[in-house]
């Protein structure tokens, strides 16, 4: 097993993993299947021991938590994640045997088509996101991707990892924090009388 980082904008992912690629930055994706309309694709997808085949988005909405508000309420960042993850599974699928995939692609592919069970994981960066609107997330994106995907959702962070009692041994992240958070902790800081 080895230890990568992928870097998604602010966020800097690190991963233990058997295999991994950045799948909506491969050739496969960017020079074949992105050409049909409207095709969209997860940040990562690695084959994670113990877990099986696994589907990464990372989000940052720490900088844009207004404009991102209505994603939540709205149900559609539960439905993008879910095009997301069914768009990369049938990319995955199309690209094997074309000579443009790698072993990679075909073994994740036979491995989900073998347990019919992909692990979904949303890493979600916000200036503030209860546990509550966690589970109400996963379970909107686990809804979103039946009946034609059965999946173990997770929604995450920084913050929530941190938090948790059990949490991704095999997954952390770290990152800049957004200029508003810093802001917001330099104004409740006590500023100190000399």
């Amino acid at each position: 097993m080895t230890s990568v980082q992928i870097t998604e904008k602010l966020i800097v992912l690190e991963l233990d993993c058997e295999r991994w690629l950045k799948w909506d930055e491969h050739p496969a994706f960017v020079d074949g299947f992105q050409a049909l309309q409207n095709t969209t694709a997860v940040d990562v997808v690695a084959s994670v021991t113990g877990e099986g085949p696994v589907f990464i988005e990372l989000k940052d909405f720490r900088a844009a938590a207004i404009a991102n508000k209505k994603k939540f309420t709205s149900g559609s960042l539960a439905r993008e994640i879910a095009a997301n993850v069914r768009d990369t599974l049938a990319g995955l699928v199309w690209a094997c045997g074309r000579g443009i995939s790698e072993t990679f692609h075909e073994g994740l592919t036979r491995e989900f088509l073998e347990r019919r069970k992909a692990h979904v994981i949303l890493w979600l960066e916000t200036d503030g996101f209860e546990i509550a609107g966690t589970l109400a997330l996963q379970d909107a994106i686990r809804t979103a991707l039946k009946p034609h995907i059965e999946a173990k959702v997770t929604v995450t962070s920084t913050l929530i990892e941190k938090r948790s009692a059990s949490p991704l041994t095999w997954l952390r992240a770290s990152g800049l924090p957004s200029t508003r958070l810093a802001t917001r902790e330099r104004r409740s800081t006590p500023r100190r009388r000399s």
